[in-house]
């Protein structure tokens, strides 16, 4: 029961990612760099960073374990990447996002 229970947290919490990530590329591609072509890279990495969080949520979901490993480089990468440039209050939030992944993966470390 409680192995199941740390499965669905580690699910929902990959989609909350997800959900963070469509919400800044959404923001990003229609609100603040709406015309402007320059930025082209930039609104496709945010909507690729959203895919990839959902595709791990729903891989996780099915307890794939190469998706399990895969999880933390992702994650950590994500965790580098969120403070290695001009960081700001969305560069935490993320940050705060994918330490709580980094804290239900190592969790799961022995279910799995």
């Amino acid at each position: 029961m409680m192995i199941q229970v740390k499965h669905n947290l580690l699910y929902y919490a990959f989609l909350v990612n997800a959900l963070f990530w469509l919400i800044m590329a959404s923001y990003y591609t229609f609100v603040r760099f709406s015309n402007q072509s320059q930025y082209l890279i930039i609104k496709i990495l945010l909507f690729l960073e959203f895919f990839l969080y959902l595709v791990f949520a729903l891989k996780l979901k099915k307890k794939n374990i190469w998706f399990y490993y895969l999880a933390f480089p992702f994650v950590i990468a994500n965790m580098i990447l969120s403070v290695t440039d001009q960081v700001g209050l969305l560069d935490w939030i993320s940050f705060v996002l994918n330490s709580g992944l980094l804290f239900l993966l190592f969790l799961m470390q022995k279910s799995i």
